[in-house]
């Protein structure tokens, strides 16, 4: 096997172990994950079983350990195209043992089977590689066909299918280089410099879904920013209304998005409750404002603080005028709704809290 230069493997390493640590803990969750998971794991073993031997100048053991990573690797990498191209999640956990139980096999035969074995195994591997290939990029071009994909899952699958490319014609060249009398594993600088090209680019595709879940862990993601503009106006129509807030049990998300769900039911439920003591400003031109988010901001406002002293207004003759937008259904609609209700609200308590009414009828019980 050709040596493989320092300042390929170490940025390989790095990569591949950076990866491969965080998806196992943050990315695991369906079948897929867990295919591509295991298979960067074991191609990520398989090079440290090969430098770990190199080091040690067990140099006829070093290619042998790194095909042994590279056959399981590859199980797990036709598991993953095979799932992918035919969608059947049920079937894939069978059929997965048994291409572990088959893999496993194989790498005990490349240990202690002859030489000529270890040609026929790496060849073997390169058509597993081009056939997983195959199925990958049937995948993606059904991706990009489909009407709804975004533009960064178009990038996505058409980084892959660049990977997808280098590994068909890697493949093609190892087994004509085979046909000529050539070893099949010493394929030289240049292929060594594409192959880590090619792992580099596919470590950042499978990277994304891990760079996401660590935005949404932090959140960085667009739920988590939705929470924090949110929070203001959440906070006080929760103190106000406590009742609304659900328990932890019921709540018990971590998550922004689930969280970010929670709050805009909390909130609509504040407003609803909120509702009596809200004062009647449409006769009142000095402290009603120009526009009706903005109108029903200042209303919320002012019932805040007439709650707070245990006083109502009652309805205004007309309550569904005041109301935040309903729910309809389209909960991106709902969330700008509430969005653009939460920029005006630190307006609105400002503007509650400078004015005070006269002769306020008191609430009783």
């Amino acid at each position: 096997m050709s040596d493989i230069p320092l300042w390929i493997v170490l940025p390989i390493a790095v990569i591949g172990i950076s990866v491969v640590v965080g998806r196992w803990i943050l990315v695991n969750e369906t079948t897929l994950d867990r295919r591509i998971n295991s298979a960067l794991s074991w191609y990520v073993g398989a090079l440290a079983l090969y430098g770990s031997a190199a080091t040690l100048h067990l140099d006829g053991l070093a290619p042998q350990l790194f095909l042994v990573g590279g056959v399981l690797a590859g199980a797990n990498l036709y598991g993953f195209a095979r799932t992918l191209a035919d969608g059947d999640t049920a079937a894939a956990p069978l059929r997965q043992r048994r291409y572990h139980a088959l893999a496993a096999a194989v790498a005990i035969a490349v240990l202690v089977g002859p030489p000529t074995l270890f040609t026929v195994v790496w060849l073997g591997c390169n058509l597993l590689g081009m056939v997983s290939g195959l199925f990958v990029a049937l995948a993606c071009v059904r991706e990009l066909r489909t009407a709804g994909s975004s533009t960064t899952e178009k990038l996505a699958y058409w980084g892959l299918l660049v990977v997808v490319l280098y590994w068909e014609l890697t493949g093609t060249v190892t087994i004509w280089r085979a046909m000529h009398g050539s070893a099949p594993q010493n394929a030289g600088i240049a292929w060594i410099a594409a192959a880590g090209v090619a792992f580099a680019i596919l470590a950042g595709l499978i990277a994304v879904p891990l760079v996401l879940a660590i935005m949404a862990l932090i959140g960085w993601d667009s739920s988590g920013r939705a929470c924090r503009r949110l929070q203001p106006l959440w906070r006080d129509l929760t103190d106000a209304m406590p009742e609304v807030v659900l328990s932890q049990e019921q709540a018990s998300e971590q998550e922004s998005a689930p969280r970010l769900y929670r709050m805009t039911v909390e909130i609509q439920d504040a407003a609803l409750h909120l509702r009596p003591y809200m004062p009647d400003l449409g006769t009142d031109q000095a402290i009603r404002p120009e526009t009706s988010v903005a109108d029903y901001a200042l209303r919320l406002a002012y019932a805040v603080q007439i709650k707070a002293r245990g006083n109502a207004f009652g309805y205004a003759a007309d309550p569904e005028r005041y109301a935040i937008p309903p729910a309809t259904g389209d909960r991106t609609s709902e969330l700008q709704n509430l969005l653009e209700f939460a920029r005006e609200w630190p307006k609105a308590r400002a503007r509650a809290a400078a004015f005070t009414y006269v002769d306020q009828p008191r609430l009783h019980p």
